[in-house]
């Protein structure tokens, strides 16, 4: 009898700890989904906060472009790095994008150690987005936030403050949690593409001089915002500065970087090495040759490819400029501006290079440096208006040519 009463007093005890150990593990879940959603309300409220402190700083401090259609926030939001690097004889990517192609930033941050500077294109009605957008990537990614200056660019009409506060259900319908940012920004329908913008003109040239202003160092490298360049071509390129004796009549030399086509879902090669033996498989491809093969073939692929093979960085060889090369390329940060009336497609940044080529710039090649588009540029592959921009922009280009005689008359160079 007693060992039954022992035993029923042990059944008892097992099951008070079983029903104490279920109301801990609902109370555990009832705290963590609290916390969760304070967390939540913390970040909604602080996502908000500065949203509106944003807007209150871009009304006051939003400038008009020269052609009076823009408005553009410089230094919208700057790098902490900004002003306390030493950036005299450092070199700034300096890009351009939609707001829904900033995921890029993320891997770009990852490749370049130095400092960035982008400028994002928005609309009156999708503005606050883009907002939320920077806020979150800041947030989230220590490498934006150190080495990333952001600035905004959109079409000029007025936004009331009390917009930006009717706007905040928007936001929180979308997953700007640091987990999902990222794919919560690549497939945001805002624009399908960057040159298709329901009919609003993507100043893309605009945008590459707005973020050109806002660079510190010496040298600049003008790319596009989903390419890649290789591993340690700043820390390369600043070496070869460094051991270098550059004199004042080779002053006027743009650096050209190789550009590549990487087939979506690739391995990517991070050194010269690792991308000839994708070239000569067939993985990597010189950057437009689908579309336009003289707009890069002057770089001259084959002599870059069989080069001998050498440690650091240096010119590989000089060439001349001729029609229709537009190199991406290193350069002093003081090189000519870019046309502002040139806007969607085509003729954009050839009409600066072109430029750079009457006012007698030479153009060498790098041995050791590369930049990688992420996927091949197709025929298929662009908006359906592309073709009459590019016709447009053609003869806005003829009038540009024009106009340099008299910029240079003293230059006998011709493009």
């Amino acid at each position: 009898m007693r060992c039954s009463c022992a035993q029923l007093l042990i059944c008892s005890l097992v099951a008070v700890l079983l029903v104490l150990q279920v109301i801990h593990l609902i109370m555990l879940s009832w705290l963590d989904e609290r916390t969760t959603k304070r967390q939540a309300q913390n970040w909604s409220d602080k996502l908000h906060q500065s949203l509106l402190a944003k807007e209150e700083k871009r009304q006051s401090e939003a400038k008009l472009d020269s052609s009076g259609q823009y408005k553009v926030h410089k230094n919208y939001a700057i790098s902490h790095q900004q002003d306390s690097l030493n950036t005299e004889n450092d070199v700034t990517i300096v890009t351009q994008c939609s707001v829904n192609h900033l995921h890029h930033l993320a891997q770009l941050t990852e490749e370049w150690d130095g400092l960035i500077s982008v400028s994002v294109f928005t609309t009156k009605l999708q503005v606050h987005i883009a907002d939320a957008a920077i806020f979150t990537l800041r947030e989230c990614f220590e490498k934006i936030r150190t080495n990333v200056a952001f600035h905004i660019v959109y079409p000029f009409t007025f936004q009331d403050i009390n917009e930006i506060q009717n706007k905040r259900h928007d936001i929180e319908l979308l997953d700007l949690s640091c987990e999902n940012v990222l794919h919560t920004i690549t497939n945001l329908n805002l624009f399908m593409q960057n040159y298709d913008l329901s009919g609003i003109p993507y100043p893309n040239n605009l945008l590459r001089n707005v973020a050109r202003t806002g660079v510190q160092s010496t040298y600049i490298f003008v790319i596009d915002i989903d390419m890649l360049p290789n591993k340690h071509l700043r820390t390369d390129f600043l070496s070869f500065l460094q051991n270098s004796v550059i004199s004042e009549e080779l002053s006027d030399v743009v650096y050209v970087v190789p550009a590549f086509e990487l087939p979506d879902n690739s391995p990517r090669p991070t050194t010269k090495q690792e991308l000839l033996k994708q070239y000569d498989n067939n993985g990597v491809r010189p950057f437009y040759i689908e579309l336009c093969k003289k707009c890069q073939f002057p770089t001259d692929y084959e002599s870059w490819r069989n080069l001998e093979s050498k440690h650091g960085l240096g010119v590989a060889y000089s060439r001349e400029w001729v029609d229709p090369w537009e190199p991406f390329y290193i350069s002093r940060s003081d090189v000519p501006f870019y046309d502002e009336q040139f806007k969607q497609y085509g003729f954009n940044r050839i009409s600066q290079v072109c430029e750079l080529h009457v006012a007698g710039f030479k153009f060498s090649v790098l041995d050791n440096a590369f930049i990688l588009h992420l996927g091949y540029k197709t025929k298929t592959g662009f908006h359906s208006s592309k073709d009459e921009e590019n016709l447009k922009n053609k003869f806005l280009f003829r009038r540009f040519k024009e106009a340099l005689l008299t910029k240079y008359p003293e230059s006998s160079r011709r493009c």
